[in-house]
């Protein structure tokens, strides 16, 4: 049986898991592994989200025999975002690590974004696959979704690899020094991080040792939410503005054309229609957007 961790551990691993009986056992020997290489003190945070096959057991029995293991039951679904977030929540490290249940992020990665985090002055960095060994629909939204951030939606993070569940993170971005929550921090909301604390190196990425993608389209847009929200609202945005210049040359032209005419005014009218609709849907964005950051979830069950 591994001893109990004295103090504050040096990292914190969270992993947040779903239907993963199967992969749960090689995946803690493998972490093991890695930080007995390096001789620093770690806990292990697995946070079942709900599952229906037999992760609760498995977790279970390697709890038994770890006293540097945390399992955390939530009570519903909430998805591998909420079930992250709940995990760093329950945390104590220094520094913090997400990875996946599936084995696709091979442990020994672990060493090389470490290392990284540790030459380099970030705050956050992010473990890119060179290669992604996702299914067909994963690998294209990430794509997607990755170019319309660094081109078009945030331009200036556009060197930041951040589409990745694979990371390391100093506690101070969800901690204060007294250890307190800081209330609206959001893993996520990648726009609301200085781009010069964050940094992305490529890592491996291996095919799925067993079972298929839990990814189904409605839980793939669940998981990218936030950037859609964000995206939809930058977009609307600009729409907004193009909206106002159409307005201001409308209402130029209504000065320049005769006064029977009634073309420029049933414009101008139709313009301030759409603005207002696009207004309302990017209030309708930034809503959400709030309601996302508040990150909400029950625990049913808790081992330490």
């Amino acid at each position: 049986m591994l001893s109990v961790t004295q103090g504050i551990p040096s990292y914190s691993v969270v992993v947040p898991v779903f239907n993963s009986a199967e992969t749960l056992n090689q995946l803690t020997i493998e972490i093991e592994d890695v930080f007995s290489g390096i001789d620093k003190s770690f806990e292990l945070i697995y946070v079942d989200d709900c599952s229906s096959d037999d992760s609760w057991k498995v977790l279970q029995q390697i709890k038994v025999r770890r006293d540097n293991v945390k399992i955390i039951l939530l009570a519903a679904n909430s998805g591998q975002n909420t079930a992250t977030i709940s995990g760093i929540h329950e945390s104590l490290g220094e520094q913090i690590i997400t990875i996946d249940d599936d084995l696709q992020y091979p442990s020994t990665e672990i060493l090389k974004i470490i290392e990284f985090y540790n030459s380099n002055s970030y705050q956050i960095v992010y473990g890119q696959p060179g290669t992604r060994m996702h299914g067909m629909l994963h690998r294209v939204i990430a794509y997607m979704a990755s170019f319309a951030f660094a081109y078009i939606i945030l331009f200036s993070h556009r060197r930041i690899k951040f589409y990745t569940t694979f990371r390391i993170m100093a506690r101070e971005i969800f901690f204060t020094k007294d250890n307190a929550l800081i209330p609206g921090k959001h893993l996520f909301y990648f726009w609301d991080m200085d781009p010069s604390l964050m940094g992305s190196l490529h890592v491996e990425h291996e095919s799925r040792k067993s079972k298929s993608s839990n990814y189904s389209l409605v839980k793939l847009f669940r998981h990218y939410q936030p950037q859609l929200l964000y995206t939809a609202k930058r977009l609307l945005g600009f729409l907004q503005l193009a909206v106002i210049v159409a307005l201001g040359y409308s209402l130029i032209s209504s000065l320049m054309v005769p006064a029977n005419s009634s073309l420029p005014i049933e414009l101008i009218l139709s313009l301030a229609s759409v603005f207002l609709f696009l207004l309302l849907m990017r209030y309708a964005c930034s809503r959400r957007l709030i309601i996302l950051r508040e990150t909400k979830y029950t625990i049913a069950e808790k081992i330490w």
